[in-house]
């Protein structure tokens, strides 16, 4: 079982049922030592052009990483510092005018809810926010863009994006939950109007905070986008002076500044999960949440409507009740998340979650 590989990677997993990489994925070991490795070099060497030279070195590479997860050329990956950054990125290319229609759905993430609300205060945009199964009914003739998350956060349903896709409207996808927790495939995606692909770094790829990678159609917005602004590492040539130009593929869409000891963290995690394979990773976590849900089901939970993601919720009387629980869960080393203002308690299941670490579970929520 591919469980048991991860047990020596990951030293969290030696005591803790790690339920949360919905929120942040277990760090495996070589990518803590790639970024004190980095961190130490500057320390005792300093930060000069060596450093630098790391960087050139870590970018296309990682670039190259997340393109054969997501199944895409390296020269259409952007490297952020989340799935939060990406959404706002992807939403910046587009000339927004007052009365500009967005369609949403109901169970999205404040990264995609943050920036949507900035453009209605900022552009007058019109945002119509739909239950998350009619997403594609909303969508008018004079839609600008509709912007979902591809799992939802809350309980692991799975967007029907070829329906949305088909309702004639261009798709940014918010992949926080999706990428590196289940195939992804952007070339097929694509052919279903999705235009823009956000990726956190953080969670299913098992990274360090502030890393994430951001797919864009290079056909969609060709020009550069009309609220994105280039900076050093955006720049073709960066001593160009006024008219330098930005890099003509998805080079002109990085975070400014990026960090060369999360990049050297980020790569080394994403090289590691590579290296276990990741159609063996995805398949095994999907079926491994699936029978959680069913033996939560059995134990009298009652367990949200979900797709075949690694998210599983189950609902308790109130906000105050799955809070109470993810304490006491907590306190037996058992890691999962509840949400402000709902009931629901979530577990985030990985390739890496043993059956310890589900009998665990499924134990404390039978108690009751």
């Amino acid at each position: 079982m591919l469980a048991d590989a991860f047990a020596d990677a990951f030293p969290v997993l030696r005591e803790v049922a790690y339920l949360n990489a919905g929120t942040a994925g277990p760090l495996p070991t070589v990518a803590a030592d790639a970024i004190a490795a980095v961190a130490r070099t500057g320390a005792h060497e300093g930060r000069a052009t060596g450093y630098y030279d790391h960087l050139v070195e870590l970018t296309p590479r990682t670039r190259a990483a997340w393109g054969r997860l997501l199944g895409a050329p390296p020269g259409e990956i952007a490297l952020t510092v989340g799935a939060s950054d990406g959404i706002a990125r992807a939403l910046a290319l587009l000339d927004w005018q007052p009365g500009d229609h967005v369609v949403t759905s109901d169970e999205e993430h404040p990264g995609v809810e943050g920036p949507l609300g900035a453009l209605i205060r900022r552009r007058g945009i019109d945002v119509t926010t739909a239950p998350w199964d009619d997403v594609a009914a909303a969508v008018r003739p004079t839609t600008k863009l509709v912007v979902v998350s591809h799992v939802s956060w809350l309980r692991g349903a799975v967007a029907a994006l070829d329906a949305i896709g088909a309702a004639g409207a261009p798709v940014v996808v918010d992949a926080a939950q999706s990428a590196g927790a289940i195939p992804v495939d952007l070339t097929e995606l694509r052919r279903h109007g999705v235009v823009a692909y956000a990726a956190a770094g953080q969670k299913w790829t098992c990274g360090p905070v502030g890393t994430g990678a951001l797919w864009v159609d290079p056909s969609w917005a060709p020009d550069g986008g009309a609220g994105v602004w280039p900076t050093y590492g955006n720049l073709a040539d960066p001593h160009g002076g006024l008219g330098a130009p930005p890099w003509p593929d998805a080079r002109r869409l990085d975070a400014p500044s990026l960090s060369v000891e999360l990049l050297a963290g980020g790569l080394a995690a994403l090289d590691a999960l590579e290296g276990l394979g990741w159609e063996t990773i995805h398949r095994e976590a999907v079926e491994r949440a699936a029978r959680l849900a069913e033996r939560l089901a059995a134990a009298g939970a009652d367990v949200a409507p979900r797709g075949p993601s690694t998210l599983v919720a189950w609902r308790h009387a109130d906000e105050a009740a799955a809070a109470a629980f993810v304490a006491t869960a907590l306190e037996q080393q058992i890691v999962v998340r509840s949400f402000d203002g709902e009931p629901w308690v979530r577990a985030a299941v990985g390739a890496w979650t043993s059956d310890e670490h589900l009998d665990r579970l499924v134990a404390l929520v039978a108690r009751g």
